[in-house]
């Protein structure tokens, strides 16, 4: 019903949405041994039984790991190099910890923020002017803290390398600005 939701959001979240505990397939161990007066019937069951559970685990896998391969190769690394093991990488990093520490540390940007600051930022600018007109110019755009949304938003410019080629002048929640320039 809910497909492969649960490998992207948090548990409590998944919980409340599909109102029932994740079944992430787990690993069926190893082909089982089958009684030597098993019938025929009986191991054929038994096979298929345990590659349907196989052929699930398999797909939840695959598609686990490509989730994050495309999380992670949207993003730059440097906004989420924190979450890096030294020996494993991002091998037991799951992905509703990725999308958390982007939300957490950089904030949450909505479409019409980005179009608002798109339109600041292509107004005309006289160069006759002194440059410090140029820093009342368009305002920062702030993490909205009331914003209570499980999933990342297409319109996110840390999660989809931008959505434009203008640069994007963010507050960040512990109050340092930072200049995102475009990733290519």
């Amino acid at each position: 019903m809910n497909g492969h939701l649960e490998l992207v959001m948090p548990t409590a979240a998944y919980v409340m949405r599909a109102s029932a505990v994740s079944n992430e397939p787990q690993h069926p161990g190893v082909q089982p041994v089958h009684a030597a007066n098993a019938t025929a019937a009986l191991i054929t069951s038994t096979n298929r039984a345990y590659d349907h559970a196989m052929a699930k685990f398999k797909t939840c896998s695959t598609v686990k790991e490509t989730l994050k391969q495309q999380v992670l190769s949207a993003v730059d690394p440097i906004y989420y190099q924190d979450l890096e093991d030294d020996t494993f990488g991002y091998a037991d990093v799951l992905i509703p910890a990725i999308i958390q520490h982007l939300t957490t540390t950089y904030g949450t940007l909505t479409a019409s923020d980005l179009e608002i600051n798109r339109d600041h930022l292509t107004e005309a600018w006289n160069p006759d002017e002194p440059i410090e007109n140029l820093s009342t110019g368009p305002p920062i755009l702030t993490a909205d803290s009331t914003c209570t949304e499980t999933y990342v938003s297409l319109s996110c410019p840390v999660l989809n390398k931008r959505l434009t080629t203008d640069p994007i002048k963010i507050k960040i929640p512990n109050g340092a600005r930072k200049e995102r320039k475009r990733i290519s």
